[in-house]
């Protein structure tokens, strides 16, 4: 089992073994996650990676406090939004496209839906939805939106709403 101490690298390779033992293609894996470091440098160390994460401490600095081990905490565990820090970095800047691509080659297994995407995973059972990124992603966009357009009185029912504008 991976230790903290294990690099990104050293992560990668041990869920590549599990991988192989259950006989997962292993183009098929994708990695990601802030505790990682960004994806765009899975390939780096634990260290190089969250130095470049400290690079980019201008744009969330301001959301977190407390001393260097509160800081380093949150740039390893923080809410998900932070990500948005990331998008206007040049190596992050294909990630979007790479994920599209990676998870493009088969339907993506039903358990995992299940698992992270459970409304689309309804969706794709229904067969409200296909099993391919761009209708789950546009769907997952969707249920986040839903609150908000309600909010401002927006329905999908509603020829003037955002999803029509979408």
């Amino acid at each position: 089992m991976p230790t903290r101490a294990e690099t990104p690298s050293d992560f990668a390779r041990f869920v590549g073994e599990v991988a192989a033992e259950a006989g997962f293609p292993p183009e098929r894996i994708v990695l990601g996650g802030d505790h990682l470091g960004p994806h765009a440098w899975q390939g780096e160390s634990a260290g190089a990676a969250m130095a470049k994460a400290r690079d980019l401490v201008r744009h969330w600095k301001k959301y977190y406090r407390g001393d260097e081990a509160d800081l380093r905490y949150a740039r390893k565990y923080s809410y998900s939004d932070r990500a948005r820090c990331y998008w206007p970095h040049p190596g992050v800047q294909g990630a979007p496209a790479r994920l599209v691509s990676n998870l493009s080659g088969a339907p993506i297994p039903l358990p995992l839906l299940s698992q992270h995407l459970p409304a689309q995973y309804a969706a794709v059972r229904e067969g409200r939805i296909r099993n391919e990124p761009a209708g789950l992603i546009h769907d997952k966009i969707t249920e986040v939106l839903d609150p908000y357009a309600f909010a401002c009185g927006m329905s999908p029912n509603n020829p003037t709403s955002w999803e029509r504008r979408l």
